[in-house]
């Protein structure tokens, strides 16, 4: 046979189908990869072809392009922890994939649990109640007895690195068919409970700044410490739009007035929890935005109409729900356009609307019927006066079960409220299918995050090191000190730019809150010695500290006031002004003072943006939305620069 025959039988035999199947599939293979990285060249050809594909963050690569002790530049992150501390990516944690196994596994393991362990998963306790409760038994004893689903730690457990990984692991270790969730209550700004972490801006300064991003990654940054120190759950963000200026509550904790600006910011927000893998807790629905009574005091009433509520409230809620969210806190607050049903007061028999945390026709109607939200409800704490006032926090516990809520954050009384849910279920007021449906929601949103993968917990001396090694080189200083100067905010015209001018010799603080004047004179001598200019003079400061509700005739008679000279510059400092009426009347009695002499005068809005908008007759104001250093840092700072820094009020 010749060799151009046997050439054309072998061709005859390689051109059979599935020779040539095989051939193409290794073709395209090849230009998948060099049309990219294989997950990469996946999607491209998915999208190619028309297959829907899931859309990621395009920037979570830069993550991996820093080092750990790196001081990165505004925008980019630190990187991601390898897998994070509790499984799964936080791109695999949203993959419905991975949700579908993720409640396949939920539903095996609640199929297993006794009636007392479900009943457990519902509780999220605080330690002091436990103690409380059980005064003479340990407290993992103790524990061990609720078997809660969680358990939330504030500042008391957390004073140290030391002592906040000792509370962490201890928790870790607890024996549960379940492990526990381990939360706290970290926003950032006005709420923050580690005093030995960097601080964090607040969500109104991060608002300021106008860049989304930036909420993203100080969610990120701040939760990938959470990680580190042993947590599996933080509270966080709040989606509520303040809408109102008296609300004592809220205020700087939200991300403004505009639902547009406060729902992109959540959405930001959940996406850098999301990449630190924690599941985000998003509240208080429907909202507390527009009220004026303070929940852990009252029962406040949220009086919008529907209509307003769907342009206001409801908004950052339902972006949230779109956005992946894990968890929806309720509000303590009434609602009568959507449950106009009323009880009578456990505290004077008077007749009241069920709170929003009670009311079925909003959690089970509104956001379960209507949004089809299927994630986890929980309803805020119970131990506050707007519940224990007015219900007790079993009969509230046992309302909120009834309403839809599936996690009961802080009751009172947590081993004695399981025997009283136990009895519930007997009575048939609950039936078995609806703790079971809790339940496997909440097992759910454990597996999502790889809380039920049966790892080996970390010891203390292993997670401290890592902890405290993580906590002194990951930038977190250097970036919130750059967030806070963009976020400060210049009110007025730029001709009082800069303040600080060269003929000025001395700068005085004067105010009614001695706190505030102490921290923006500690900035204020920073910045002095920072300064160029300021080294080839001498420039002095100095605190003047009135008592609230002096009236302009009392202020004449002020020595140091009396002997201001034309070459001082004087900052009034205001510290939520608008809530204490007292103070806003010597606020603005000594603005008029200051006018009156012809001084040369600012206004400083240290926390709340809502003071320069009910004070008048000051030239210029600086808003800093809030205490910490890095704030006031960049209001001192502000005061010798010609320009602004950019930062825009969030609110109307």
């Amino acid at each position: 046979m010749s060799q151009s025959q046997s050439r054309r039988r072998k061709h005859k035999r390689n051109s059979n189908p599935l020779t040539v199947v095989l051939s193409v599939l290794s073709l395209l293979c090849i230009v998948l990869l060099i049309y990219g990285v294989w997950g990469d060249g996946v999607q491209r050809f998915k999208q190619l072809v028309g297959i829907e594909t899931r859309q990621t963050d395009s920037d979570d690569r830069s993550y991996n392009q820093v080092s750990e002790g790196a001081s990165p530049p505004i925008n980019t992150a630190h990187p991601d922890l390898a897998g994070g501390a509790n499984g799964l990516s936080p791109e695999d944690a949203r993959d419905a994939d991975k949700l579908v196994l993720a409640k396949q596994k939920a539903a095996e393991l609640a199929a297993d649990m006794s009636l007392e362990e479900q009943i457990g998963q519902l509780l999220m306790v605080d330690v002091s109640a436990v103690k409380a409760e059980q005064p003479d038994a340990p407290i993992e004893q103790a524990l061990e007895t609720i078997k809660p689903g969680g358990v939330i730690l504030f500042r008391d457990q957390l004073s140290t690195v030391e002592e906040t990984v000792e509370h962490t692991t201890m928790l870790q270790h607890l024996v549960a068919k379940v492990p526990t969730w381990i939360g706290v209550d970290q926003e950032g700004g006005l709420v923050t409970r580690f005093s030995f972490m960097s601080e964090f801006n607040g969500n109104m300064a991060l608002a300021a700044t106008g860049n989304p991003e930036l909420a993203r990654e100080t969610a990120k940054r701040m939760n990938d410490n959470l990680v580190k120190l042993g947590f599996t759950m933080n509270f966080a963000p709040v989606a509520d739009v303040n809408v109102n200026p008296d609300n004592p509550v809220i205020g700087i904790r939200s991300f403004g007035s505009s639902p547009k600006r406060v729902s992109d910011f959540v959405q930001a927000y959940i996406e850098g929890m999301h990449q630190a893998n924690i599941p985000a807790v998003v509240k208080h629905f429907p909202g507390h935005g527009d009220t004026n009574i303070d929940s852990h005091l009252g029962l406040p009433e949220l009086k919008h109409t529907t209509v307003k509520m769907q342009e206001v409230d409801f908004p950052p809620f339902r972006e949230a729900i779109k956005g992946g969210v894990d968890i929806i806190m309720t509000a303590h607050v009434t609602v009568p356009a959507i449950d106009a049903s009323q009880v009578s007061s456990k505290k004077d028999n008077s007749k009241i609307h069920l709170p929003a945390t009670l009311s079925k026709p909003i959690l089970q109607g509104l956001l379960r019927e209507q949004w089809k939200y299927n994630g986890v409800i929980m309803t805020d704490a119970l131990n506050m006066g707007a519940i224990a006032q007015h219900f007790g926090s079993e009969e509230a516990a046992i309302r909120a079960i009834e309403a839809g809520a599936d996690v009961l954050l802080m009751p009172a009384q947590p081993n004695k409220l399981t025997h009283t849910i136990a009895a519930a279920v007997d009575k048939g007021r609950i039936t078995k299918d609806r703790i079971k449906e809790s339940v496997i929601r909440i097992l759910t949103v454990k597996a999502k995050y790889g809380m039920l993968d049966h790892t080996k917990p970390i010891g203390v001396k292993e997670r401290l090191e890592a902890a405290q090694q993580w906590l002194n080189s990951n930038g977190d200083q250097i970036f919130a000190q750059q967030v806070a100067e963009q976020a400060v905010t210049f009110v007025g015209p730029e001709t009082s730019l800069p303040f600080i001018k060269k003929e000025t010799k001395r700068v005085v603080l004067v105010g009614t809150d001695s706190y505030a004047l102490k921290l923006m004179n500690a900035a204020l001598l920073d910045s002095i010695s920072r300064h160029p200019v300021a080294g080839t003079r001498t420039l002095s400061s100095e605190t003047i500290t009135i008592k609230s509700g002096t009236n302009i005739e009392q202020l004449r008679a002020v020595k140091q006031l009396k002997s201001l000279h034309s070459t001082d510059a004087v900052l009034v400092v205001s510290r939520d002004a608008q809530l204490k009426p007292a103070q806003k009347r010597t606020v603005q009695a000594l603005i008029q003072l200051l006018k009156e002499k012809m001084a040369t005068y600012g206004l400083i809005a240290v926390g709340s943006p809502y003071d320069i908008k009910k004070l008048k007759d000051y030239p210029f104001a600086v808003v800093t939305y809030g205490l910490m250093e890095a704030n006031m840092r960049a209001a001192a700072d502000q005061l010798w620069n010609r320009q602004h820094s950019g930062g825009t009020l969030p609110i109307e």
